[in-house]
């Protein structure tokens, strides 16, 4: 799992969900500038992380680099004693007989040896990669996690030993926009991904490049909660459906090349509750509500108008 340090987030309070007198009058439309990463910035970033070029996958300004071997990799070696595969081959099937099997199993003196990045030198190394290639995630602040393996195995003498090492350092940005008034909302989606993650030899051994330059717009008047809470209710009829709204901008993926603005949206969570037709027992469930936007302007949400007409019954 992920174990998060101190450059964390603080959790956000529930009170922090409640839109403030400033959704109230309005939010802001954010216009988008650049869409990711240009081929001459993907190339500077590259270079700066020690990531080969030709590796780095660029489309419609989204850079993704995957180490084929070195991303989540863990220390093995390779297992010799003759009755142990001769036990393993007996109970696998190879689907591709050409290609031999090989046994591994971890190497725990080196997976105790494992050194992992240190969580400053991550973030100032990669935010000086960021600004040399004017990538500097805008509205994003970076934190740190760890991945750590725990691994449990019996010894020669049936004693259950647990082994726990710390694979790789990931520095993740989380956006939001800028709060005056307000202290800013979540920005979500494919559009907002940054993600760089360093393994134990202090080489990248992931990128993902995925968010957009803005200039701020104009404002546009945003529902109420208790709006977007009606609307999403009648999407799941039948199941007295109660919808908690939480304002968000949501940003499309950078494959969606027609994205020109950025408005607010409201993420909806909600339960609901279905009765059993023969034992009339009542359950709860959770209910996957989707995102609406959260403003009717006109300008940036269209809608439908639909004639239907009767022709001979």
């Amino acid at each position: 799992g992920d174990h998060r340090d101190l450059h964390s987030f603080p959790t956000r309070r529930s009170s922090d969900l409640i839109p403030s007198a400033w959704a109230q009058t309005g939010l802001p439309v954010f216009q988008v500038v650049q869409s990711g990463a240009t081929a001459a910035q993907a190339q500077s970033l590259a270079s700066t992380l020690g990531i080969p070029v030709e590796s780095l996958s660029l489309s419609n300004g989204e850079a993704l680099f995957l180490h084929p071997s070195n991303f989540m990799a863990v220390p093995a070696v390779q297992v010799t004693d003759a009755t142990i595969i001769s036990n393993l081959t007996a109970g696998t099937k190879n689907d591709y007989p050409n290609i031999p099997l090989r046994f591994e199993q971890i190497d725990f003196t080196a997976l105790g040896r494992l050194q992992i990045v240190n969580s400053n030198t991550a973030l100032t190394t990669i935010s000086s990669a960021f600004d040399k290639a004017n990538l500097i995630p805008q509205f994003g602040a970076p934190f740190i996690s760890h991945t750590m393996l725990s691994a449990y195995y019996s010894n020669q003498v049936n004693i259950v030993i647990s082994n726990s090492a710390f694979l790789d350092t990931h520095v993740k940005y989380q956006f939001t926009t800028p709060g005056t008034v307000a202290p800013g909302y979540p920005i979500i989606g494919p559009g907002a991904q940054v993600q760089v993650t360093y393994g134990p030899t202090g080489a990248v051994t992931r990128l993902h490049y995925a968010t957009r330059r803005y200039s701020q717009g104009q404002t546009v008047a945003v529902i109420s909660p208790s709006t977007a809470s009606n609307r999403v209710a009648h999407l799941f009829p039948g199941l007295n459906a109660q919808i908690t709204p939480q304002l968000v901008y949501y940003a499309p993926p950078l494959s969606l090349g027609t994205v020109s603005n950025l408005i607010p949206w409201f993420a909806c969570t909600g339960t609901g509750t279905v009765t059993n037709p023969v034992t009339q027992k009542v359950t709860g469930i959770n209910l996957t509500a989707p995102l609406i936007p959260a403003t009717d302007d006109p300008a940036f949400v269209p809608s439908a108008t639909l004639l239907a007409n009767v022709v001979g019954g």
